[in-house]
């Protein structure tokens, strides 16, 4: 049976107006459990309180980056998933997720000055820009010890950036870990997503 086929039983047989299965997170058929509620409540509360750090855990599929992409319908950000590599690679994610048209073979200063500019830029222009990196449990200590020195552009001066890191429980162990203490001692808003119960899918 092709894909028109398919989609034919979903609209004729069950009555619905698009296909309710794909592989990426729609935020249109997000279930808005009391969990749910809770943790999209504490993503706004970081954005509008300006937490230089928002931490936001959960099981596999439990719907972390369906709220995010939520989120993302209401507030203009960078996405970065699954950034990997050393600080000058980091920052090349950054900036491409931002638009920022970036020279490979710059060095590191060169990067972290064209971050700061459209960072100072964007404020200036009245926007406030907030970087996410989804399945943050797959970064490393030194690129979550690079995020921290990220977020010391906002030292004496108005909130310029945000972070908001989204993971697996795993995230969590590792924010805890006695190197990081710096880091989470700048995490302003965090949430644990569970999975939901038999109750609420029933």
């Amino acid at each position: 049976m092709g894909m028109s086929g398919s989609l034919t039983i979903y609209t004729a047989h069950f009555g619905l107006t698009e296909r309710p299965f794909t592989l990426l997170p729609d935020p249109d058929f997000l279930y808005w459990s009391e969990n749910h509620a809770r943790a999209y409540a504490m993503l706004e509360y970081g954005l509008l309180t300006h937490a230089p750090i928002t931490v936001i855990t959960g099981e596999i599929g439990a719907g972390k980056t369906t709220l995010l992409r939520h989120l993302l319908e209401d507030v203009t950000v960078g996405l970065i998933s699954n950034a990997q590599g050393n600080r000058g690679e980091l920052l090349h994610w950054v900036l491409m997720a931002l638009g920022v048209a970036t020279d490979m073979d710059a060095s590191y200063v060169r990067l972290f000055a064209q971050f700061q500019d459209f960072l100072i830029a964007e404020y200036a222009a009245g926007r406030r820009t907030m970087l996410i990196f989804d399945e943050a449990q797959n970064l490393s200590l030194e690129t979550l010890e690079e995020l921290r020195m990220f977020s010391n552009i906002n030292a004496d001066k108005d909130e310029l950036i945000q972070l908001v890191l989204v993971g697996q429980p795993e995230l969590r162990d590792l924010i805890s870990q006695p190197r990081l203490v710096q880091f989470a001692q700048r995490v302003a808003a965090d949430y644990h997503l569970p999975g939901m119960t038999v109750e609420q899918v029933t």
